[in-house]
């Protein structure tokens, strides 16, 4: 079976497999599901000509933005008018990909899904969309709800843990957050997030330090310098659960305890892990300020207590594997 992920971007060499390149999940996802699947992974434009020189029976499109750079792309549907497609997203409310979009209006494709979120808990507005006098829905055919976010758990190196220190949030600005942002990017919280997005926190009075993207490289991740970094999740999130975020993996992988705020407490509940209660951050214990508060958890024991969860978090990336090679079978 020959299998094909579509990374629809402008890049002009492959993506790093060590990560060295890109802070992106989807990207990262990508270059580990063309290894565990023996896909052919097209992540640029530089890559088309021999991408159609062969003939694919499975094609999974890994991205989506109404800014992607589909056009060229299309040649690739063209020739495989028959390949199976899927539109794979670990997100709830990310609109559809233009490409499979092409397909749908120009070449009256289907295509199945496979995604971190139920159909019914993706956005419904997104699903009804008018594409080709129908709704987006009536196009997509099987759903395969699976834990995305898990696919980067991966071996790591020793932590240095003496070097470590902080609180971080890192990721872009996202409104269904802001009342969880406005409580914990406080006075010595770090936030992470490419400069463009800085506005966007400060409007809404983050009193935190910013710093720009973090780097991803494999063992050399700059979140292994915090000992701490905060979980929060969209409001859609409380009441749609969609597994435990890519964070919580990452956080794993570099040795930071994860501190969660309580309001995503339907995620704390159905993720099956045994979190301690330490870490889960109310209101009242917010009420003495974050810093302060971490000030009096015993790090080394959260972080033992944490580094339990290794192996379902393993186990949970090889039973994803698993449901995407079924799926996709």
């Amino acid at each position: 079976m020959n299998i094909l992920i579509i990374e629809a971007t402008s890049k002009r060499k492959p993506l790093a497999s060590d990560y060295s390149d890109t802070s992106i999940v989807h990207c990262r996802n990508s270059i580990i599901l063309k290894n565990a699947l023996g896909a052919d992974l097209l992540d640029g434009e530089y890559a088309l000509p021999q991408v159609l020189e062969k003939q694919y029976d499975v094609i999974i499109c890994a991205y989506a933005s109404p800014y992607m750079p589909h056009v060229p792309y299309r040649e690739i549907i063209k020739k495989n008018p028959k390949a199976r497609y899927i539109w794979l997203v670990n997100d709830h409310d990310i609109e559809d990909n233009q490409l499979l979009r092409w397909g749908v209006i120009e070449m009256g494709l289907k295509y199945d899904m496979i995604c971190n979120n139920p159909r019914n808990g993706y956005r419904h507005w997104i699903l009804n969309k008018n594409i080709a006098n129908k709704k987006l829905n009536d196009f997509i055919g099987e759903w395969l709800t699976v834990n995305l976010n898990s696919l980067i758990m991966d071996d790591f190196a020793p932590v240095d843990l003496t070097a470590k220190s902080g609180i971080i949030y890192y990721g872009t600005y996202r409104k269904w957050r802001q009342a969880s942002f406005q409580r914990f990017l406080t006075k010595g919280v770090t936030l992470s997030a490419s400069n463009k997005n800085w506005k966007k926190f400060q409007a809404i009075n983050c009193d935190c330090e910013y710093i720009s993207k973090l780097e991803w490289t494999k063992n050399n991740e700059d979140l292994r310098k915090y000992k701490y970094s905060l979980y929060m999740e969209d409001v859609h999130t409380h009441d749609n659960y969609a597994f435990l975020a890519n964070r919580f993996y990452e956080a794993l992988m570099c040795d930071v305890v994860i501190l969660f705020d309580s309001e995503c407490k339907g995620t704390i509940e159905k993720c099956g892990y045994p979190l301690s209660e330490n870490v889960i951050i109310t209101p009242e214990k917010l009420q003495m300020g974050l810093t302060n508060y971490v000030q009096t958890l015993n790090f080394e024991a959260e972080l033992k207590h944490q580094q339990s969860f290794l192996a379902k978090a393993y186990a949970e990336k090889r039973e994803t594997i698993g449901q995407i090679k079924e799926f996709i079978k």
